[in-house]
């Protein structure tokens, strides 16, 4: 039986491998990017046209009390507040430059990544807190002028609202976000990969 030795180095060599799909990275980036952007012009507008008329509604309407008022007045605040916390959020989206280099832009991604969790845990827990409250203290000059049973009916729908909001849609956005996220540091981790194959 002949003794044959393998030459490892000349069958690394000899195997094929596939070069990563920049292209298709690229379109994937841009996609993303523009689906973040259009979800911050439309979250924009709808955020601004709330706030005008909460503030129409505090300016000109005089029979309202001062805890409508105060209601109001956190209400705005936290529209304010998440107007400038999601437009700085969004604002890195459009900072990511398709050209840099895969590990610099996954860095950025992460970065993203830790940023996005951190409003969906910490800062809309403080959103809803201030919005909670706002529209309960808004709400009890209404609920006092239209009687117990009625106020009980006008809290209780507006806090089931907010339960179903809590609770069943934003876990679902939340998952949606992060698996898009996801998706796309995983995309870049696989090109990153095939290079340094």
């Amino acid at each position: 039986m002949e003794n044959k030795e393998l030459d490892f180095a000349k069958l690394w060599h000899a195997q094929q491998t596939t070069k990563p799909d920049i292209k298709d990275l690229r379109l994937k980036i841009a996609k993303y990017k523009k689906e973040n952007v259009r979800k911050q012009i439309f979250a924009n507008i709808n955020l601004i046209i709330t706030l005008t008329v909460l503030v129409l509604i505090w300016v000109n309407l005089d029979q309202l009390k001062w805890s409508s008022k105060l209601g109001l007045s956190l209400i705005i605040l936290a529209i304010c507040i998440s107007l400038f916390k999601f437009n700085k959020f969004y604002r890195k989206f459009n900072k990511l430059d398709e050209g840099t280099d895969s590990n610099t832009y996954l860095q950025k991604l992460l970065q993203i990544q830790v940023e996005q969790k951190n409003i969906q845990h910490k800062f809309i827990n403080t959103y809803f807190i201030i919005l909670g409250t706002g529209l309960a203290i808004y709400l009890w000059q209404f609920a006092v002028l239209l009687g117990t049973m009625n106020g009980i009916l006008i809290y209780t729908a507006t806090f089931l609202w907010i339960g179903f909001v809590w609770f069943y849609l934003r876990p679902r956005i939340t998952k949606k976000q992060e698996a898009k996220l996801n998706a796309l540091i995983e995309h870049v981790k696989s090109q990153i990969n095939q290079v340094d194959i």
